[in-house]
């Protein structure tokens, strides 16, 4: 029987309670790594203010103008797929408008192409920023028998929106053609316990109990020689597979590994294609921590990666060592920015809301460790509903600039703010590690300087007792993607 073709996933990710500079060590690139990279992904011939429309296209000369002037400046025009600020618009000279003709030859067609765009995404707020754009544009036309001397500034804010339109629909469109199952990638943080464990920590304080730190670093290191063992002894003398085993990264404990699979898969016309793929254990507060190279549903789900993946919850059991409820730790899983929400401010910001709103239903998180990872509303219990109030009202604010040719935001932009909030909420935490990553949703990889690295992290899950767990997890989280997608 032939299978889908499976492209070889890559690097991982773990920040769960590391020292910071481990932590930073041990993220590497989600899709950056020699052995393989995610799946390109279809795109829409859409319209972007910087690549999509040659110097034919109405206003397109304009823009290209204005970005070549913000360069020289040195303003903070950015291109359009970057994770920069969009912010106001530009400060370098705007196109002089002289007369209603000049204005024309500016902004002539711009609106019906915006329009275009737009309906093209499917988003119904995308329509909604490019009817606003063709509203400021009359508007500016009802200004043009007198021509004030603010115009041309005006003129220059109107096209600066134009391009943040077109960024979203462009953004929209991009992921909206692509196979959710298929395209989105996932790292993931597994643990495993047992009592012997229980007195580990990775970053212990000065009133924690040496001795059973001592006794717990030893029983890790024993933990961790039995799990090479067995891997070995599973795939030793397996036919389609092979494993290679290398210090894991970074070494946290002299025997974590890392174990590299390889074997090959068949593609539609049943030709061979090569799989690649890796986890490696590791050690974390009163646990053992395992780390999957980021993967998708789908390759979770069929062939080969599945069964690796299945093997570790086999070797866990046969150490003895506990999942779920009693792992003393959780199981995050980190969503690839690229592939999930790109450049979107519309789709990022509308993703943290529907995460968060799985605080008042309960959601697939069955309350586990509130205290650890809380949503924004938990947090709340000693502000008197201050806090939640202050999330409302930026969330609103967010939408609301969409439609704000002055004020329209970026991802950067959106999460810069989500997250001065979300360290501001410090005094009303119980017992919270006194940093905003430590969440229901981390965003603060969401602007890492390397974008390989970008990403958001779920923290609220248990630890998966198994692949079919770790899917039906995937499955509800591109749910809210897909819902995201669709307004």
């Amino acid at each position: 029987m032939s299978r889908p073709t499976r492209t070889p996933p890559s690097e991982a990710h773990s920040s769960r309670h590391k020292p910071k500079q481990e932590e930073a060590e041990s993220k590497e690139a989600l899709g950056g790594s020699e052995s393989g990279s995610a799946p390109p992904m279809r795109h829409l011939a859409m319209g972007s203010a910087s690549a999509s429309h040659g110097p034919s296209q109405p206003g397109a000369r304009i823009i290209s103008g204005i970005r070549e002037r913000a360069a020289a400046s040195g303003s903070g025009v950015e291109a359009e797929n970057s994770s920069a600020s969009v912010g106001p618009a530009p400060t370098p000279e705007a196109p002089a408008v002289k007369d209603p003709a000049s204005f024309e030859e500016l902004v002539g067609g711009l609106v019906d192409t915006t329009v275009a765009e737009a309906g093209a995404s499917g988003s119904k707020t995308v329509r909604a920023m490019a009817a606003r754009l063709g509203k400021a544009v009359e508007a500016l036309r009802a200004k043009l028998p007198k021509v004030p001397s603010e115009l041309d500034r005006a003129v220059a804010e109107l096209l600066h929106y134009r391009e943040s339109v077109a960024r979203e629909a462009s953004e929209v469109a991009r992921l909206g053609v692509s196979d959710l199952v298929a395209t989105v990638r996932f790292g993931t943080e597994i643990t495993f316990s047992a009592p012997p464990l229980h007195g580990l920590f990775v970053d212990p304080d000065e009133k924690c109990d040496k001795k059973a730190l001592r006794n717990s670093e030893a029983a890790a290191d024993k933990y961790l020689e039995g799990w090479a063992v067995l891997v070995d002894r599973k795939f030793s003398n397996a036919k389609d597979s092979k494993v290679a085993v290398t210090a894991a990264v970074p070494l946290s404990r002299p025997a974590a590994r890392r174990f590299t699979f390889s074997g090959q898969d068949w593609d539609d016309d049943g030709q061979p294609v090569p799989l690649s793929w890796w986890y490696q254990t590791n050690v974390d507060n009163c646990c053992l921590e395992l780390q999957m190279a980021p993967t998708t549903l789908g390759e979770f789900r069929d062939g080969l990666i599945g069964r690796w993946a299945q093997s570790i919850f086999e070797v866990a059991g046969d150490l003895g060592l506990k999942t779920g409820a009693d792992s003393k730790g959780g199981g995050h899983l980190s969503m690839d920015r690229a592939s999930s929400f790109g450049d979107s401010a519309i789709l990022f910001s509308r993703m943290v809301q529907l995460y968060n709103n799985m605080a008042r239903a309960g959601g697939i998180h069955r309350n586990y460790a509130d205290d650890d990872a809380p949503f924004m509303r938990e947090m709340d219990r000693k502000g008197g509903g201050k806090l939640a109030g202050e999330y409302d009202t930026l969330m609103k604010k967010v939408e609301e600039s969409m439609l704000d040719p002055s004020a329209v935001l970026s991802v950067k932009e959106v999460r810069d703010q989500l997250w001065t909030l979300l360290n501001r909420a410090k005094p009303y935490r119980e017992k919270l590690n006194n940093h905003g990553r430590y969440t229901a949703l981390n965003i603060e990889p969401v602007t890492d300087a390397e974008p390989a690295k970008q990403r958001v992290e779920f923290r609220r899950f248990q630890g998966q007792t198994g692949i079919d767990e770790l899917c039906a997890q995937l499955r509800e989280l591109l749910a809210l993607v897909d819902t995201a997608r669709q307004g």
